[in-house]
This record gives C-alpha cells, sequence and structure tokens, in this order.
C-alpha cells in the first residue's frame, strides 16, 4: 500500500502491479551454459510472478529442464544435446505480474537455445565485403 495524504489524514491505497524488470523480447543461450530470464513487478499488494506460455497456460516446473525461482525467474538449467526438447528450448513465454488490485503481461519472450557437443567441429560464421579475399582458417585446441 502506498500513503495518501489528503485534508482528512493519512491512508494507504493500493496499486496495480508495474514491471520493474520486464524480460527482454529474445533470450538465446547455449545448451552448456542454460540461462535465467528475470522479471519483477511492484504494486501494493505485492504481486506474485508467473510465467505462461505463449497460449497462456502456467509453465510447469520440469526437473533438470526448466524452473521458476522464488524471486520471479525463469531457469533454463545446462542440458546434453540429446535431451533437447523444443517445446522447452524453442518456445515463446510471458512474464505475469497479478495482484488483488490488477494484472500485468510482459511483451512475448522468444527462447531459443543453441545445442553444441563438445569434441565437435566448430564453424565460425562472418560477413566479410566482397572485394576481400577469402582465406581459410584451420586450429586444433592446442592452437587455441
Amino acid at each position: 500500500m502506498f500513503p495518501v495524504n489528503t485534508s482528512e489524514g493519512t491512508f494507504m491505497e493500493n496499486q496495480g502491479p508495474t514491471f520493474i524488470k520486464e524480460p527482454p523480447p529474445r533470450v538465446d543461450f547455449a545448451n552448456v551454459t542454460g540461462a535465467r530470464i528475470d522479471c519483477s513487478a511492484q504494486g501494493s499488494p505485492p504481486p506474485t510472478i508467473q510465467w505462461v506460455s505463449q497460449e497462456g497456460k502456467p509453465i510447469r516446473r520440469i526437473p533438470d529442464t526448466r524452473e521458476t525461482l522464488s524471486n520471479g525467474s525463469l531457469l533454463f538449467l545446462p542440458f546434453h544435446p540429446s535431451t533437447y526438447r523444443q517445446d522447452v528450448h524453442a518456445a515463446t513465454y510471458r512474464c505475469v505480474a497479478s495482484n488483488s488490485v490488477g494484472r500485468i503481461i510482459s511483451r512475448d519472450v522468444r527462447v531459443r537455445a543453441d545445442r553444441y557437443a563438445i569434441n565437435n567441429s566448430l564453424v565460425f560464421r562472418c560477413k566479410h565485403p566482397l572485394h576481400q579475399e577469402t582465406l581459410p582458417l584451420h586450429a586444433s585446441d592446442a592452437q587455441m
């Protein structure tokens, strides 16, 4: 509640949620690192944070894959490439903050996890002016 001063005294007023930290529109991460997407809001009474799918359905915890933290963050845990799930790692999410006064929904957050395997080939894609010569570069772990 926020104090409001009037000629009759001070009273507390409820306020709907507003984002303190709205999640970004896109989150790209590697399977070896995982990712955390923060979302926080303020209001009176203090709002609760919930993550929903693009269809508006509340997301559930998936052990060793995806969790919601008590501070409102959405956590994607590091994973082996063989456990990649398109419905989790290439999906759209929204953060919802709500209290007794109202509810706000964040913009879409498009999540994309890239899968990398250790001891696999690595390809760098670079843009360069057409007038420059392209030279191949080969390197091993010992050279890096």
